[in-house]
């Protein structure tokens, strides 16, 4: 699973750290994509997978830590990064 460092223990994330993912995630989708790698394209759709499994009840609702872990910080940056990773194993 992808982790930020503020991911862990009690670390809160600032608002860059919150998109990181998303953002890694859709560019790394298209890095798959360019070379065909079924590694790769395995690895976004387990970065999606999480989220949508594990962090998406109306207490974890698409936060920050996408294994659903609390504390899990949200708001609209963490969710935007949670989006992004979504779409980017829709293709």
């Amino acid at each position: 699973m992808l982790t930020e460092s503020c991911d862990i223990g009690s670390a809160t994330c600032d608002d860059n750290q919150k998109q990181f993912k998303g953002i890694f995630i859709r560019h790394f989708a298209d890095l798959a994509q360019a070379t065909g790698s079924s590694t790769y394209k395995s690895y976004v759709q387990k970065q999606s997978d999480t989220p949508w499994a594990q962090d998406r009840t109306p207490l974890k609702a698409l936060g920050q830590r996408w294994a659903g872990v609390v504390p899990n910080q949200m708001d609209w940056r963490t969710r935007a990064g949670a989006l992004g990773a979504l779409t980017a194993a829709a293709g």
